[in-house]
């Protein structure tokens, strides 16, 4: 009766307590990307509109997971219970390290700062601890609970039961799966704009310029158009005023008509109004379409000029793209396809690297299954080595790859990719051999030097 009454109740609570907190998310960020699209109004605005109800999947996701584990059999609740508990002991103890590693780097800089910054600092960055933490707090709670398993004999006591290991370890699976849709969530968007406000906040707390981009240029094609900004505040969206600025004219012809500069540039939001301060203006054509061939400077105190231009329209060009989300990336490709001041490649690695990057938790899963399971104590020990040592080249891979993307000796897909295909090759043959009853540590083992 119990299990019965909690197949319902648990689930239920799970759902309604993920409905109420998807309703206050998906609020909120649909106004900040109502904000958005009011500064870029040539952003995608589908890619966009997906973010709140990507909140509101991870929101119900527990529910969902609960319906799931209620529905299965004792045994895959079973596997279950044992790995999200090793799982959570791992990630906890992942969090808490990467807290204290910190606390250490950066505590000098928050001891003037309010417990609200503080707490902000670190909330800003849960997301981009997720996707660096989840991964590996994944791949030592596998070994962790198979290996477990394994030593007690449970193993062999399920296989023999008449359940394969393929089917053993299909709840292990479905948990990587979640794990996956989780990672891909955050790296649409909250986890590269965590890592690059942190940045930001920082500054801020150092008493620094908090400044979001520096010597950027932007040139819109339709208006004949160029901007060059010395240095974009990372505030500029409340107000703050953009500095040496310098905006280039030119016709249909594309001869250059006139030339403006800024010692600050502010735009206001509701009127779409530049307000400029110390402006310098060359005229090189004059109104009859004649070349004036000593233009002369004009001096203003201040200047307000009805540009179609946003800041966020000028920024994108210089903004890193590993602070970028799918949605940014999307619309910076879109409309800076052959940009001349901005490598092109490193944009499009990313995109594909947003995608591929959450893959390497379900890679892990069919990974470490046939390292974790095994029927001596020697085999076990032999996995968790092979296992070490696959993290670390993975990690080697994952920074390698899109770096040769970047710099164009690689497609940008290829480079994206290139860790999970291989290693989702070597997990293939791994968990091959392990179904077919074939040895894994000592075949490897013949390749060592070491005799």
């Amino acid at each position: 009766m119990p299990h019965q009454l909690g197949k319902i109740l648990w689930p239920l609570l799970f759902l309604i307590a993920g409905g109420i907190a998807a309703y206050f998310l998906y609020g909120i960020e649909s106004a900040r990307v109502a904000e958005h699209l009011l500064g870029y109004p040539t952003a995608n605005v589908k890619a966009h509109e997906i973010r709140p109800w990507l909140l509101v999947l991870l929101c119900l996701l527990p529910g969902l997971g609960a319906i799931l584990y209620y529905s299965s059999t004792i045994l895959d609740r079973y596997l279950t219970r044992e790995l999200l508990l090793c799982f959570g002991i791992c990630f906890f103890a992942f969090l808490a390290m990467l807290i204290l590693m910190e606390l250490q780097n950066h505590g000098s800089n928050l001891k003037e700062a309010t417990t609200k910054e503080v707490i902000g600092f670190y909330l800003i960055q849960i997301p981009g601890l997720l996707m660096m933490i989840l991964p590996y707090s994944l791949m030592l709670s596998l070994l962790w609970c198979l290996g477990k398993l394994s030593k007690s004999q449970e193993i062999v006591s399920m296989i023999q039961s008449g359940r394969s290991v393929l089917r053993l370890m299909a709840p292990l699976i479905v948990v990587g799966l979640f794990l996956t849709l989780i990672t891909t969530i955050f790296s649409y968007h909250w986890a590269p704009f965590g890592e690059g406000y942190k940045r930001s906040m920082l500054k801020e707390l150092k008493g620094e310029p908090n400044t979001a981009a520096v010597n950027v240029g932007h040139g819109n094609p339709k208006t004949g158009r160029m901007w060059t900004v010395g240095r974009f505040p990372r505030k500029f969206a409340q107000g703050e005023a953009l500095e040496k600025v310098t905006v280039w004219q030119h016709n249909k012809e594309e001869q250059l008509v006139e030339k403006y500069s800024f010692e600050t540039a502010l735009w206001e939001k509701k009127t779409g109004v530049w307000t400029m301060s110390g402006v310098t203006h060359w005229k090189f054509i004059d109104d009859n379409g004649q070349r004036i061939r000593m233009p002369l400077p004009v001096i203003h105190e201040s200047l307000e000029l009805q540009l179609p231009e946003t800041p966020w329209q000028i920024i994108r060009p210089g903004l890193e793209p590993t602070h970028l989300g799918i949605p940014e990336l999307t619309s910076w490709i879109n409309n800076h396809p052959d940009h001349i001041l901005s490598n092109k490649r490193s944009y499009r690695t990313y995109w594909h690297f947003r995608w591929a990057q959450p893959v390497i938790c379900i890679i892990i899963v069919i990974l470490a299954a046939p390292l974790g399971i095994s029927f001596s104590r020697r085999g076990a020990v032999g996995g968790v080595a092979v296992a070490i040592f696959l993290c670390a080249g993975m990690l080697f891979c994952s920074t390698v790859f899109p770096t040769l993307g970047e710099s164009g000796n690689l497609p940008p897909a290829l480079a994206a990719w290139a860790t999970n295909i291989i290693f989702f090759a070597v997990a293939a043959i791994l968990f091959y051999r392990r179904i077919s009853g074939r040895p894994i540590y000592q075949t490897l083992k013949r390749f060592s030097p070491i005799k």
